[in-house]
């Protein structure tokens, strides 16, 4: 019988400090509390209802779904959690459900451990 290895799948996520301090300085440190707040909470609904399209397999709103969650996290500066919500628009496009899966995957990963970043970042900031 043969070895089974467990692959280690912990993200890191990328920011774009350079985007999070633009919205910091143009709004104020308890405006962009409430924005990034506001918005990891959107992202959270999003990806929920992304991953329960996933299981449906309804690829329409999965492409709807990601495009939303790549606006939204690409805007307050989640460079790679836009990235692979776009990777996902792609498979659901393409109808290339086997890829959808592991992607889609991926993007819950990533989603979890920058949405999480951010906000132990903004906890961090001075109110």
């Amino acid at each position: 019988m043969g070895e089974v290895v467990r692959l280690a799948t912990a993200e890191l996520p990328v920011l774009d400090h350079g985007t999070m301090d633009e919205m910091r300085l143009s709004m104020g440190d308890l405006r962009f509390l409430e924005v990034i707040e506001e918005a990891s909470f959107q992202l959270v609904e999003k990806l929920c209802q992304l991953e329960r399209a996933v299981a449906l397999r309804d690829l329409a709103s999965v492409a709807r779904h990601a495009q939303r969650i790549r606006l939204l996290s690409g805007q307050i500066g989640l460079e790679d959690f836009a990235m692979v919500s776009r990777d996902v628009q792609s498979c659901a496009e393409l109808g290339d459900v086997t890829a959808l899966d592991a992607v889609s995957a991926r993007l819950s990963r990533v989603g979890e451990t920058s949405l999480f970043t951010i906000l132990r970042m903004s906890d961090t900031c001075p109110a």
